[in-house]
């Protein structure tokens, strides 16, 4: 046990390599919550009475969105559903994992899936594992294979925060190519 950094309460802490500090559970699955309620504000702003499609493949990432989109509807008048409804924006359960590989085979390849609303495309996948554990959530581990993969997670262990900014990267050129 030890104190969490954030709430100063004397807890179990969390550690990934990717974090700058160990934190507590709570602290830990409102910081996820947190970042992924600022990604929808900015990929895809939600109005009043939107109805968001959750698209469910049954893996770890659905549950989470879905857990965390359940608890943005009781804050703010949006209707969920798993089914197809016209006009409806569609939430994706890619993880950054996920949307740094799709980048870079889109880069190098000129192939791979645009991500659209995928509000999950900041949270690293050992991030998910961890929330759905601690929510009790269920779910399957999503398999991402490949060889731009492999590289991207070799890399990954010298150099912490590469997924992250291969996402910002992205996002930035994302935003050059509008203007």
């Amino acid at each position: 046990m030890e104190k969490c950094p954030s709430c100063k309460r004397t807890l179990e802490l969390y550690r990934l390599d990717f974090m700058p500090r160990p934190l507590c559970e709570s602290c830990l699955c409102k910081n996820i919550e947190r970042r992924v309620r600022r990604e929808i504000r900015t990929q895809c702003p939600l109005t009043k009475g939107d109805t968001v499609v959750i698209v469910d493949d049954g893996s770890k990432e659905a549950r989470m969105l879905e857990y965390i989109l359940k608890r943005l509807e009781k804050d703010f008048p949006i209707k969920l559903s798993k089914s197809k409804v016209k006009n409806a924006k569609y939430a994706l359960p890619i993880s950054l994992d996920e949307a740094a590989v799709s980048f870079l085979e889109h880069v190098i390849n000129k192939k791979g899936k645009k991500i659209g609303f995928a509000p999950l495309m900041v949270v690293h996948s050992e991030e998910v594992i961890l929330f759905t554990k601690l929510k009790k959530l269920g779910g399957k581990k999503k398999l991402i294979k490949g060889n731009i993969k492999d590289h991207l997670d070799t890399l990954e262990k010298k150099h912490a925060q590469l997924k992250f900014s291969i996402i910002r990267f992205s996002k930035e050129l994302e935003v050059r190519s509008l203007k």
